[in-house]
């Protein structure tokens, strides 16, 4: 049997917030969002992240750093907000952190098996810790130590072709004392 759930009683208040457009920040398709700092980082079509206030005002694209320089990126298949309030972004083959400036403070190359690659699924990345990456890609999820330089730990999880409804769009992670649960998040969730 079903039951009436009152959005009310999960939720004190809804804000709209138009972003801000201009020339300097269209939005062609969200990839993914973040609401993190009073900031709203938007990956704009894997090309760029768009970063506005918690208003909506436009403050600064990561375009700049779009090309095939040692600093750069070629796209964007996954982002993250670290601790630092960096800007990390994964490629596929890479992990690029930027500062508020986009200066790169750290690059990481985990080996991830070839086998496991998704042609049809963008990988998914989250940090945690100082020193720890989650990387989701299609059905295996990679804990890669950046002290290390290595995969620590590859884990397959089968989906039932009938349940398996989407891509994921984002990890959810929850620390909890030394406990940590994360899960995939699909874009039908």
């Amino acid at each position: 049997s079903y039951q009436t759930l009152e959005l009310s009683s999960l939720v004190k208040a809804i804000k709209l917030i138009p972003l801000e457009t201009s020339d300097s920040c269209l939005i062609q398709k969200i990839n993914q969002l973040i609401i993190q700092n009073n900031k709203i980082y938007v990956n704009n079509n894997t090309k760029e992240v768009l970063v506005f206030n918690n208003e909506g005002d436009f403050i600064m694209s990561t375009a700049k750093r779009l090309g095939e320089g040692p600093e750069d990126y070629f796209r964007i298949a996954s982002m993250d907000i670290t601790e630092e309030g960096f800007i990390s972004l994964y490629d596929g083959f890479q992990i690029k952190e930027y500062d508020a400036r986009l200066n790169l403070i750290n690059k990481y190359s985990p080996q991830i098996p070839d086998y496991i690659r998704s042609a049809q699924e963008l990988p998914r990345h989250i940090k945690f810790g100082k020193e720890t990456y989650l990387i989701r890609e299609h059905e295996h999820t990679c804990v890669y130590s950046t002290k290390c330089d290595s995969i620590l730990k590859l884990e397959h999880e089968y989906f039932h072709p009938y349940s398996h409804t989407g891509n994921v769009n984002s990890l959810r992670i929850l620390e909890n004392g030394e406990n940590i649960y994360f899960s995939p998040s699909y874009i039908c969730d």
